[in-house]
């Protein structure tokens, strides 16, 4: 939020506008455009180890925050299991997603405005993104990998933020790459999210919700999701049926900042005997706290409490989502 100053040549056209004849309305204002394409961007892997998509040349006005969503003029003719996504954008860029359209809603080559949440309803996470920090640990490891099902369009979700005085010219690139085994374990997401978020005015607001684990699965990996009034969020492991289990802190961040809404942590357990193991009837509860320093109360989408885990082998609904709403 908050108030950008015009742009210049705004406010010169509007005085040349009250000077009529000042001899000034022969120079026309300036409009120039930024450019901020991708930079850094990676030859396209072979067709047989992933996809490189360009995406559209789009623009977002001075002083606006927007995410916009893109869809590739391609359509999977076959299920592809994926193992690793990368986003490359300008330098105001804050993150690419890569989503998901199952229901055929969007069109191939189509771009849309999806800054908020009602625009994002159509879609599902596809995979994520392997977080910088954790460069020698892949989110997803080595056979394991999501499904992308034939004629399910990939869908990419481009955040920029113009913090400048001038308009800018945005085309991101995103890459899919392959798992190469040819079974791969399927990995899918458990997430929860509380949709009936409500931080109160001037204060501290903390909220708290729980899922009931539906079968047996084992969770890689673990990250939680705030914006920019967080203040913590803590993740639990329950098992109420069993009174001699302790509950287990899943994923903890006790100071939650700003920027880690679009690259938080990420807990990675990994596989085998280092995967946390759920049990069906277990509990997984997320609890929230914002620092509310505005004098208005605060809802989703504009704050939010979710947490998204990476879990296996994936159930035939694949994507299981515990929606408070």
């Amino acid at each position: 939020g908050g108030r950008v100053a015009a742009p210049i040549w705004a406010v010169k056209v509007a005085t040349c506008a009250a000077l009529v004849g000042a001899g000034c309305e022969s120079a026309p204002p300036e409009v120039t455009i930024v450019d901020q394409k991708a930079k850094n961007v990676p030859a396209a892997p072979t067709a047989d180890k992933g996809m490189q998509f360009i995406g559209p040349k789009l623009t977002i006005a001075a002083g606006e925050e927007k995410m916009l969503c893109w869809v590739p003029d391609w359509t999977p003719d076959k299920d592809y299991y994926l193992r690793k996504f990368r986003g490359f954008q300008g330098s105001m860029g804050h993150h690419v997603v890569a989503l998901q359209d199952k229901g055929g809603n969007y069109k191939p080559g189509e771009s849309f405005d999806c800054t908020s949440v009602a625009q994002m309803v159509n879609l599902q996470p596809l995979v994520l993104p392997d977080p910088d920090a954790h460069g020698d640990k892949p989110l997803l490891s080595e056979g394991y990998a999501v499904r992308m099902p034939k004629g399910a369009r990939p869908v990419f979700q481009s955040h920029y933020v113009n913090y400048g005085s001038r308009a800018i010219e945005i085309q991101d690139v995103a890459r899919l790459e392959y798992a190469p085994e040819a079974n791969p374990t399927e990995v899918s997401y458990l997430i929860l999210n509380d949709g009936l978020v409500e931080v109160a005015a001037k204060g501290e607001t903390t909220r708290s919700m729980t899922c009931k684990v539906p079968s047996d699965m084992k969770l890689m990996a673990t990250m939680g999701h705030m914006h920019g009034l967080g203040t913590k969020i803590r993740v639990e492991l329950q098992r109420p049926a069993d009174v001699a289990f302790a509950t287990k802190t899943m994923f903890n961040v006790a100071q939650w900042k700003p920027e880690f809404r679009d690259a938080g942590p990420v807990e990675i357990f990994g596989v085998g005997n280092t995967a946390l193991d759920l049990k069906a009837g277990d509990e997984v509860k997320v609890t929230c706290t914002w620092n509310n320093t505005t004098g208005k109360a605060i809802y989703f989408p504009k704050e939010m409490c979710s947490t998204v885990s990476y879990y296996y082998p994936a159930t035939k609904e694949g994507m299981i989502i515990c929606n408070k709403e």
